[in-house]
């Protein structure tokens, strides 16, 4: 890149203009040479200033990157923390079929139990009565519906 680069031409033509007119005598010969110091300082000084706001823009695009890193990683960070938020309520949930299943088990023995005692009642008693083992198990099923319906209120 030569000192011109950044100059329009008529500029160009000026520095020329004036470097042949004082080339004329040895004052103008310094003078060109001040003259030809004063263009490169320009010159220096245009190149600094782009170099700045070079520096600038890769400043810039460097913030940029690191915040889109940032938000994408935020982004992560919030599927993490629904993801353990789902585990967490999956495990409730095992806990909950687990109790529940033995729930049904303690259940079943129980209805085992009565199939035995109404089956043992009819052997016993000739004058088995099905509504004696009816309203046995009526209250069985209230005391159950009691106990599941207070075991749900504290869950």
């Amino acid at each position: 890149m030569s000192p011109g680069d950044s100059m329009t031409t008529e500029q160009r033509v000026e520095v020329k203009r004036r470097a042949l007119k004082t080339l004329k005598t040895d004052d103008g010969v310094i003078r060109l040479g001040m003259a030809i110091d004063a263009v490169f300082e320009a010159f220096e000084a245009g190149r600094a200033s782009r170099q700045a706001e070079v520096e600038e823009a890769r400043a810039n695009y460097r913030f940029m990157v690191v915040r889109a890193a940032d938000q994408k990683l935020d982004g992560y960070r919030e599927l993490g923390a629904r993801l353990a938020a789902s585990e967490e309520r999956a495990d409730v949930l095992r806990a909950q079929l687990a109790e529940k299943e033995a729930e049904c088990e303690r259940l079943r023995r129980i209805c085992e139990y009565a199939a035995e005692v109404v089956a043992a009642h009819g052997r016993m008693s000739e004058r088995w009565n099905p509504n004696h083992v009816a309203e046995f198990f009526e209250k069985d099923v209230k005391m159950l519906r009691a106990a599941a319906s207070k075991g749900e209120g504290d869950g």
